[in-house]
């Protein structure tokens, strides 16, 4: 463990002052005499022997004054041959730290021409004093990157500005410009500024007004872009569209009532579902839609006075809310959900053939899980 520097208030050494430099402090030891001396007046005299010893007289005789004479003469043989290993200790530490340190640099093979603060051997720990225990040394500066690197980054840069289309570049250079004017015409509001931003934002709204006229020229000559095939906008064509989805509606609805029920869950106690029972009661005698209620209390409502009791379908299903409405397939046992809460007839019928008709898309479709009620027939 290496030492602590001189600074640091720790339990230094024996040797420590030797090698710092300084005489050794000690506490001097006590002299019997005086210990006697600082005695009260009444407790001189022989001590009460305790049982199996013999009385003991406490004033100083030759022999304890020769006794502490001998004493002090130890410790100070002691001090000397402390101070003594000490001087031995650091010779020896500096004797191995400078001969691994030119062992070291004797071994490694250096180049030719090498920086003289790179050449130099790390100084030891124990000849590092004056630094202390924490200390923070800044890192090596890295080095600045070569001329080549950067001819060949300028290089690169030139050749990928030079691949770019001439429009690519004009369109870069005319934004640069107008950021520029724009700015200049913020804080220094002159008319020659401002009229020369307004320049380039005139341009550049003709610019997209040249370019909006020809998509729409495009549009027209392509009718896979144009989405008002699909949803008309204009009078004519918007009522032949909803000509068009009533068909499409009333023949899902037939089809629906044939090979299909409506799941209800509700609750006898929810406000929800006692003002969208109604609402479902009468589309259902509209459509032909057979509805099969399922209470989860166990309670009805006026427009179901007797329904189903819950025998596992809420659970299979992940009902969690109420009113929840599932459109079912008893033949398959597939069961999707159409919508929670109240809804009107006209979501109804949106929603309804929205499900049972597939989409463009597949995955819209998927969006629309199906999961089953094998088991859990109505």
């Amino acid at each position: 463990m290496p030492w602590p520097s001189p600074g640091n208030s720790v339990q230094r050494p024996l040797f420590w002052s030797t090698w710092n430099g300084s005489a050794p402090t000690r506490k001097p030891a006590v002299d019997a005499c005086a210990s006697s001396r600082a005695r009260p007046a009444w407790s001189s005299g022989t001590r009460k022997a305790r049982p199996g010893r013999q009385p003991t007289s406490l004033s100083p005789g030759r022999s304890t004054i020769a006794a502490v004479a001998a004493s002090r003469s130890g410790r100070a043989g002691r001090g000397s041959m402390n101070k003594v290993i000490a001087l031995l200790f650091w010779a020896a530490t500096a004797l191995l730290g400078g001969l691994g340190a030119s062992q070291a640099m004797s071994a490694t093979p250096m180049p030719a021409a090498v920086d003289a603060q790179a050449t130099e051997a790390p100084k030891p720990f124990l000849k590092e004093r004056e630094t202390g225990w924490f200390w923070y040394k800044d890192p090596q500066p890295e080095p600045a990157p070569s001329k080549k690197s950067d001819s060949r980054l300028d290089s690169h840069t030139s050749e990928a500005a030079a691949a770019k289309p001439p429009e690519v570049r004009m369109y870069e250079k005319f934004k640069a410009d107008m950021v520029e004017a724009r700015i200049v015409a913020m804080f220094n509001p002159t008319q020659a500024n401002v009229e020369r931003y307004v320049q380039y934002r005139t341009a550049l709204v003709r610019l997209a007004d040249q370019f909006a006229e020809a998509g729409q020229r495009v549009v027209w000559a392509n009718p896979q872009y144009d989405f008002t095939q699909e949803r008309p906008v204009n009078v004519v064509g918007l009522e032949a569209y909803k000509q068009e989805q009533a068909k499409l509606q009333r023949e899902t609805l037939e089809r629906l009532a044939k090979g299909h029920v409506l799941y209800f869950f509700f609750r006898s106690d929810c406000p929800h579902c006692h003002a969208f029972a109604p609402v479902l009661l009468g589309f259902s005698r509209a459509t032909g839609i057979q509805v099969f209620p399922v209470s989860l209390d166990g309670g009805g409502l006026p427009e179901f006075p007797r329904p189903h009791r819950d025998r596992g379908q809420a659970d299979a299903l992940g009902v969690t809310q109420v009113p929840a409405l599932y459109l079912a397939n008893p033949s398959t046992r597939d069961v999707v959900a159409v919508g929670f809460g109240t809804l009107s007839e006209t979501e109804l019928i949106d929603r309804l053939v929205a499900i049972a008709n597939p989409s463009a898309s597949q995955y819209v479709d998927a969006a629309t899980p199906v999961r089953s009620l094998e088991g859990f027939e109505p």
